[in-house]
């Protein structure tokens, strides 16, 4: 059996769960990739869906990772 079918000639929907990640980082290079040595996560979150995108099958966890108050306000745009 496949993982997904087609329901129009360009939607594709998946007989699998989704797993949806959000990685929220503090990136000193401007979003020109992730540099383990000096860029830090700040917050972490999970939802998994069913195949077609609507149904919430589980949610969580949302971790919000604690930083000093000066790379946080180095957050503010």
């Amino acid at each position: 059996m496949m993982d997904s079918y087609l329901v129009r000639s360009d939607i594709w929907i998946s007989r699998v769960p989704i797993l949806w990640e959000h990685v929220m980082i503090h990136d000193y290079s401007c979003l020109s990739g992730l540099d383990i040595n000096r860029d830090t996560i700040i917050e972490v979150a999970c939802i998994i869906t069913d195949g077609s995108l609507v149904n919430q099958i589980e949610v969580g966890p949302f971790v919000v990772i604690s930083h000093p108050t000066s790379l946080l306000v180095d957050l503010a745009i």
